[in-house]
C-alpha cells in the first residue's frame, strides 16, 4: 500500500502558538456573545470549558460527572471553578484570570448535600454576575437540573447558551486547523496498523483496541465510540465492537471518531476487506456506490453555499440502498462532531436547518451505503476544511484498489 508522507505526530504541531490559539477561541465565544448581548456565561460541558480556556484534565471523566466549569464574563478572562481550586498558574492567564473552588452539585460526590451545595454555587455565580454586568443574567451550556433550580431561587434569570457556543466553534483558525491535521496524521497511522494487522480470527473489539492503542501512546486523549463493525453486522450501522470474529472475506468498517494529543477530532471511516481474499462482485458494488456518494458530496463544499443547496445537490440514493442511510450526509468536526448539520434532499423537510458554509470551516462528510436488506455494507467518510477556492481535504488515507477495481 502507498502512503502518503507521514506528519508529525508529537504532542503539538510543530509551530503551533497554543496562547494564540486559546485567546482566539475566546474571543470568538465573546463575539458570539456581544452578539446576543449576554454578558456572563456559564459552561459546564467539559467540551465548552477546553474550547474557552484550554483546560483539558479529565475531559472523558467530567462528561458524566461534571466538577470542572468556567464562568467567562463578555470581555476578558474568565473564573474557572475546579474541584479542589488549585493554582490559576496551571491556566493560560488569557483565558482563567481566577480558580475558585466547585461546590459540586451532583449526588456523587456531594449525597445529600447536593442540594446545600448548588445553592451555594447558585450564590457564587449570581454575584459575580451582578459584580460584572450590574445584574443576575446568565446564559448556561448545560448544568445539572439542581442549580438550574437553585439559580432560579436566588433570583438568576438564565438563558441557553447552546447555539452561541456551536457557533464559536464552527470557524477554525490556523492553528485549530494543524492541530486537526495532527490529529489526522496519527488517525493515518492507526487506520494503516489497524489495516497491516487485520486477519482472520480477530474480534472487533480487538481490531478497535488497535485504533485506541495508537491513540493513547502518541498523547491521543479519547475516542469518542468503538465503532468497529463486520460482515452482517455492519447493518444497521452504529452499535460498539463485539466479541464477534472476522471472516476470511468478510467486509470490515470502522468509525475513527478519535480525539488527538491536542483534543481536536479525527473523524473518518474506511472499510477493508479481512484478507487474504478477492472481493465479490456485490462487495464491489458497495464500494463503488459509497465511493461515488463520497466524492459526489465532497465536490458540492464552497464557502457561501448554502446548506439547502448543497443538500438539494446530494448525490441521489438509489432505490433499494436507502433504508440504511447515514442520518447526515455532512457535519461539523472540532473537539468532537459539532454544528454544522446538512441532510439528504430525501430528508430535509424533516430534517433541514438554514445556514451557509464559511471558509475555515470544517466538515466531515458521509456515506454509507447497504441494501434496504441488509447485510454487509459499506462506511467511508472524509473531512475537508473550507478554502476560499473550494475545499481541502484533510483525511489522506487511501481508499481499497481491490474494492474499486472494475
Amino acid at each position: 500500500m502507498t502512503m502518503q508522507a507521514a506528519r508529525p505526530t508529537a504532542a503539538a504541531p510543530v509551530g503551533l502558538d497554543l496562547n494564540r490559539l486559546r485567546l482566539y477561541r475566546r474571543q470568538r465565544v465573546q463575539g458570539e456573545m456581544r452578539a446576543r448581548n449576554v454578558q456572563v456565561l456559564l459552561l459546564m460541558s467539559p467540551l465548552n470549558v477546553r474550547y474557552a480556556t484550554g483546560a483539558t484534565i479529565a475531559t472523558a471523566y467530567n462528561l458524566h460527572a461534571p466538577f470542572r466549569s468556567c464562568l467567562l464574563p463578555v470581555t476578558g478572562p474568565g473564573v474557572l471553578f475546579d474541584w479542589g481550586g488549585g493554582p490559576a498558574e496551571r491556566f493560560d492567564p488569557a483565558t482563567i484570570s481566577e480558580v475558585r473552588d466547585a461546590p459540586l452539585c451532583t449526588y456523587f460526590p456531594s449525597g445529600s448535600r447536593w442540594q446545600d451545595r448548588a445553592r451555594e454555587f447558585a450564590a457564587t455565580l449570581a454575584a459575580l454576575a451582578r459584580d460584572w454586568s450590574g445584574e443576575a443574567r446568565i446564559a448556561i451550556d448545560t448544568a445539572p437540573l439542581v442549580l438550574i433550580e437553585a439559580l432560579r431561587t436566588a433570583g438568576v434569570e438564565w438563558t441557553s447558551a447552546e447555539e452561541l457556543i456551536h457557533r464559536a466553534r464552527s470557524v477554525k483558525s490556523v492553528d485549530e486547523i494543524a492541530c486537526i491535521e495532527q490529529s489526522m496524521a496519527l488517525g493515518d497511522t492507526a487506520i494503516g496498523r489497524l489495516r497491516d494487522q487485520l486477519c482472520a480470527g480477530m474480534t472487533e473489539r480487538e481490531l478497535w483496541s488497535i485504533l485506541a492503542a495508537t491513540n493513547a501512546a502518541a498523547g491521543g486523549d479519547f475516542i469518542d465510540y468503538p465503532l468497529l463493525l463486520s460482515g452482517e453486522h455492519i447493518i444497521p450501522w452504529g452499535e460498539d465492537a463485539t466479541d464477534r470474529r472476522v471472516a476470511q472475506g468478510e467486509l470490515v468498517a470502522f468509525d475513527l471518531g478519535m480525539m488527538g494529543p491536542t483534543g481536536y477530532k479525527a473523524d473518518v471511516s474506511r472499510t477493508l476487506l479481512c484478507p487474504p481474499a478477492a472481493p465479490t462482485a456485490r462487495q464491489r458494488l458497495l464500494y463503488h456506490l459509497a465511493h461515488e456518494q463520497l466524492e459526489h458530496n465532497l465536490a458540492l463544499i464552497r464557502p457561501g453555499a448554502s446548506f439547502r443547496e448543497v443538500s438539494r445537490g446530494c448525490w441521489p440514493i438509489p432505490a433499494g440502498y436507502q433504508k440504511h442511510r447515514y442520518p447526515m450526509m455532512i457535519h461539523g468536526v472540532g473537539l468532537s462532531n459539532e454544528w454544522q448539520s446538512i441532510p439528504y434532499d430525501l430528508d430535509w423537510d424533516r430534517e433541514g436547518s438554514e445556514g451557509e458554509l464559511e471558509t475555515y470551516m470544517v466538515l466531515a462528510v458521509e456515506s454509507m451505503v447497504a441494501e434496504d436488506a441488509g447485510g454487509e455494507g459499506v462506511k467511508l467518510e472524509d473531512m475537508v476544511v473550507v478554502e476560499n477556492d473550494g475545499s481541502r481535504r484533510l483525511s489522506l488515507f487511501p481508499f481499497e484498489p481491490a474494492l474499486l477495481a472494475s
